[in-house]
């Protein structure tokens, strides 16, 4: 019984077992002028009957001047539909044998260029301090039951009290700090630029000595449609492959969030006028201030210090490039 040793030939269209005959100078039976001491058939050296292609598979035989190959020589396996024999190297480099080999060029091992795909966050807007404040004044401040209340707004400002008296105590805790127009937004993601390293495959023709291709070629196959190597082929570090055409890089959208803002501060300063225009001196929060006999306090400047805007918690960003579609490379170890 033959051992069938490939079933494809690049650039061989099978229309009919007989149609493809003489393209090669082999017969029906894929077998060209075998004769017993090849290693190629078992004890049955007989000729196939003619009709032999209708019931088995047609075998093409496919390297070495389209002669039979010896399948100890280096395939001892069928090539499955969906595959092609390539010779393939790693770089740009001419393909052997003039003729023989078609060359093509394409690329492999993609990476996305350093830089791209970040996420970048601008914060925008303002806080203010406006609210109600809480004081107090006469003998021990917070116990003597003389307390009232402003209203701060989000800028500097003199609040009259007329309360005469030389106590004064702010309480705590100041207003919450109140959001303004405050955003994050993200910046446009830069584009997805990539690298590749160029690599070369040669498609054997009938001519070609495909199992004693030279360095730097090493022998493969591809495929457009399969994924998972046949044996005896195994995953090259060289795929997938693929034309520049196919690559297809993006960058994933970017997120960004406000960090929480600080809180309230601000500054409180007696003055004996209404108006604020004479400075007795300042008031702590939460502490019962006396400033002495005859420094009654009439009005409280009060200077507000908003948490300074926030900064911006990205996320997303990071991106992907590869081949749409790829060709899946497998070679001999």
């Amino acid at each position: 019984m033959r051992r069938r040793v490939f079933r494809r030939w690049v650039g061989l269209v099978l229309t009919g077992a007989l149609g493809v005959v003489g393209a090669c100078g082999i017969d029906e039976s894929g077998l060209e002028g075998v004769d017993a001491s090849m290693d190629v058939t078992t004890n049955d050296t007989s000729p196939p009957p003619k009709d032999a292609a209708s019931d088995a598979p047609f075998d093409v035989v496919i390297a070495q001047g389209c002669t039979t190959l010896d399948a100890t020589a280096c395939l001892d396996a069928d090539v499955p539909d969906g595959w092609t024999l390539v010779g393939l190297a790693t770089s740009n480099v001419t393909c052997p044998e003039g003729d023989a080999y078609a060359p093509s060029s394409y690329l492999d091992n993609l990476q996305l260029e350093a830089g791209v795909c970040t996420c970048e966050c601008a914060a925008s807007g303002s806080y203010n301090c406006a609210g109600t404040i809480n004081y107090a004044w006469g003998g021990g401040c917070n116990n003597s039951g003389k307390d009232a209340s402003f209203d701060a707004g989000p800028a500097a400002m003199c609040i009259p009290t007329n309360e005469n008296d030389q106590h004064l105590e702010i309480f705590g805790p100041l207003p919450t700090p109140t959001p303004v127009n405050v955003t994050c937004d993200a910046s446009t993601v830069v584009s997805a630029g990539w690298t590749a390293n160029q690599v070369t495959t040669c498609t054997p023709s009938c001519a070609a000595d495909y199992c004693n291709i030279p360095g730097p070629f090493s022998r493969c196959i591809i495929s457009t449609t399969e994924t998972t190597c046949p044996a005896p082929f195994q995953p090259s570090s060289a795929g997938p492959i693929g034309p520049a055409g196919a690559v297809v890089a993006q960058c994933n959208g970017c997120g960004c969030s406000n960090d929480a803002p600080g809180g309230c501060d601000a500054s409180f300063y007696a003055n004996k006028t209404n108006n604020c225009m004479m400075y007795q001196g300042l008031a702590p929060i939460d502490t019962c201030q006396d400033f002495g006999g005859g420094n009654n306090i009439n009005s409280i400047y009060y200077q507000p210090y908003p948490p300074q805007l926030a900064g911006c918690q990205t996320s997303g960003g990071g991106g992907n490039v590869a081949f749409n579609p790829g060709i899946t490379v497998c070679c001999l170890p």
